[in-house]
């Protein structure tokens, strides 16, 4: 199933040959959110598209709720299971925490 740039390289390729351009996959239905066998939301994990705090009147800083990458980090790995202060993977010869030494959990993203 060709998508995007690798359709239109497909129908150039073809063009280019003389064959017929290759049709575009029909599109999918758009994704929504998934429901139990009862037909209820199923609410677990993060709900896309959704902002958490505010920013200034120019955008630039957050002037409500900030975090740091390493809290986005934490969260993720606590969504997989894993404990962030526990997890460690090698780097040149020695153990590092994906969230270094900080990272807190947000939990406004699962709630």
């Amino acid at each position: 199933m060709l998508s995007g740039s690798a359709s239109v390289f497909a129908q150039v390729a073809a063009q280019v040959a003389g064959q017929q351009p290759v049709k575009p996959a029909a599109k999918t239905k758009s994704w929504t959110q998934p429901r139990t066998a009862d037909g209820q939301p199923n609410l677990q994990g993060i709900w896309g598209g959704q902002s958490i705090g505010t920013k200034d009147e120019i955008g630039l800083r957050a002037a409500e709720d900030p975090y740091h990458v390493w809290d986005v980090h934490a969260s993720i790995l606590y969504l997989l299971g894993l404990d962030h202060l526990k997890t460690t993977y090698m780097h040149n010869g020695r153990a590092e925490r994906p969230t270094v030494t900080g990272g807190k959990l947000i939990p406004k993203l699962w709630t």
